[in-house]
């Protein structure tokens, strides 16, 4: 980056948020993956991760140790995996506050799940009827 894009960066936002690699927020999205991995698999979490996020072993591990950050793309991919809504779960989790899509989003999977609860009880009791 040109040491002139940096000083208007900065100078636009008060603070040297546009360096690259510089901390960018208070809570990073790296950070908060690393945890969410380290929590959801505690052994191999490298290999995990890595695999989720479509990137090499070697990156993730970078990702694990802070010293590099996640890309959009890596972000994109751990979302769209099997762990994505644990992992938004996560985030909006650490965020605080939820807008109203959030909540409207979390409504309709509780419906859902509810629905699915029925249908298997009635298959359940359906079944326990034809064996009486």
């Amino acid at each position: 980056m040109s040491k002139g894009y940096a000083a208007a960066c900065s100078e636009a936002t008060g603070h040297h948020a546009c360096e690259y690699g510089g901390r960018r927020t208070p809570v990073r999205v790296g950070d908060l993956v690393s945890s969410f991995a380290r929590t959801l698999w505690p052994r191999k979490t490298a290999p995990e991760l890595a695999h989720r996020a479509d990137v090499t072993v070697r990156t993730a591990e970078h990702w694990l140790g802070g010293r590099c950050g996640l890309s959009a793309d890596a972000l994109a991919e751990l979302i769209c995996s099997d762990a994505g809504l644990d992992l938004l779960e996560a985030m909006m989790e650490r965020r605080g506050t939820k807008p109203d899509w959030w909540r409207a989003f979390k409504r309709q999977t509780s419906i859902a799940a509810a629905r699915r609860e029925i249908d298997e009880a009635r298959r359940r009791l359906e079944q326990l009827e034809r064996d009486a």
